[in-house]
């Protein structure tokens, strides 16, 4: 009986011993682990994955790069046409009163020459401009490159349905007599990017009545009235117009606009909407959603005039 009453601290010493063993033995393979790897062998992992990511990062950038240039190329192309046409239209006019042209006729055109020429001298400092190209890092997932499309935007009236004249090589449209509305559509397209129009008010009957929106092109020009493709608004009794039905009052449009102020309409293809802003009041601004389903792309400009003598200018 005392022999074994005594045998069991022995035992227990010896058990606790055998643990300690095991316990140095597990550090010892484990320090060897840890200085057998390598930092490439722990990173490996990750490094595959940063490897991808840098491959996916390249194409995406790759990608952008290729449509950058193709933009480039478009946008120059676009406005080699665009002074190709009003060059065209100078000389026809030249031909045209060649043997009875007046003085002013000569000035007219020298001006016309004069803003072609700083129009392509501008065509280098756009394109270098970074304000011009807005870029996405390419870390992003869903990153491109964009660009705000500012390279060919000189706006011009172009086409008229109704009693109203185009003048001044398309930088005025007047309203010749009261027979119906005239509605005026601007040369340009647009289809992506933000566009401001700086336009002036120069003549409006008893501040009456103009109209400041878009249409989209795809609407002939003498379906403009009530068109569901017309957003913009009207200057008289607050008039909106969204899918070419009347909304007064809409936005807070307050139509507080009159003879000699200068109105910007801007055209942002990329949130699909339009503004208004009145510079003679700095405070208000107004903007319409617009529905790419009702007004599809590309969009343009769309002015409207009534009464006789009203006169806008592109500026």
């Amino acid at each position: 009986m005392y022999r074994r009453r005594h045998s069991y601290p022995y035992e227990h010493r010896e058990e606790v011993n055998s643990q300690l063993d095991h316990l140095i033995y597990e550090h010892d393979q484990l320090q060897k682990q840890v200085q057998s790897q390598t930092i490439n062998d722990i990173s490996r992992p990750l490094t595959a994955q940063i490897n991808q990511w840098e491959q996916d990062s390249i194409n995406r950038v790759r990608a952008s790069a290729e449509q950058a240039r193709n933009k480039v190329a478009q946008l120059i192309d676009e406005n080699r046409q665009h002074i190709t046409r009003r060059l065209r239209v100078v000389s026809d006019e030249v031909k045209i009163k060649k043997m009875v042209y007046v003085e002013l006729d000569l000035e007219r055109w020298n001006q016309e020459i004069e803003k072609l020429k700083k129009e392509v001298n501008m065509i280098p400092t756009l394109l270098t401009d970074t304000n011009s190209i807005k870029v996405i890092p390419a870390i992003s997932s869903t990153s491109s490159l964009f660009f705000t499309d500012t390279l060919v935007r000189t706006e011009k009236f172009d086409k008229v349905y109704g009693p109203a004249k185009i003048e001044q090589w398309g930088s005025i449209a007047e309203q010749q007599s009261l027979d119906q509305f005239s509605h005026v559509r601007g040369s340009q397209l647009y289809s992506t990017g933000v566009h401001r129009i700086q336009l002036k008010i120069e003549k409006m009957l008893n501040n009456a009545w103009h109209f400041f929106g878009i249409i989209s092109s795809e609407t002939p020009i003498d379906q403009t009235i009530n068109s569901t493709g017309e957003y913009g608004w009207g200057y008289g009794y607050n008039q909106v117009w969204l899918k070419g039905v009347q909304h007064k009052g809409y936005g807070g449009y307050d139509s507080d606009m009159r003879e000699g102020d200068q109105i910007e309409l801007v055209i942002n293809c990329d949130a699909k909407r339009i503004e208004l802003h009145n510079k003679r009041i700095q405070h208000k601004h107004y903007d319409i959603p617009i529905d790419v389903k009702t007004c599809p792309l590309p969009w343009q400009l769309n002015v409207g005039l009534y009464y006789v003598g009203d006169r806008v200018r592109i500026i």
